[in-house]
């Protein structure tokens, strides 16, 4: 018989999944190949929500041994000041989006 697994555990492992570290060197690069290459290298997918195009957007991003909540804390700020994110322990997923959407 398996045992289930508390709700606790599941959420220290999803914010031992926020804390994987990455190092990321790229210039101009479009949103819609930093999604693809964060989705392969952490397993979380990247959504956005529809006043972000990720098509139009290129973003420059360097990091040296950075978190994944500090690559999706700049990648948001590179989106403008207005745009934030969420992460979803259960889907494994991050949803940026604009206040009020």
């Amino acid at each position: 018989r398996k045992k289930s697994r508390s709700k606790k555990s599941r959420s220290k492992k999803s914010k031992g999944l926020l804390e994987r570290r990455l190092a990321l060197n790229m210039d101009d690069v479009s949103l819609v190949d930093v999604a693809t290459f964060l989705e392969d290298m952490s397993g979380v997918a990247l959504e956005f929500a529809p006043s972000i195009d990720p098509e139009e957007e290129s973003l420059e991003l360097q990091f040296a041994d950075a978190p994944l909540r500090e690559v999706f804390d700049r990648i948001a700020a590179a989106l403008g000041p207005d745009v934030g994110w969420r992460f979803d322990a259960r889907k494994k997923t991050v949803r940026f989006a604009r206040r009020g959407e």
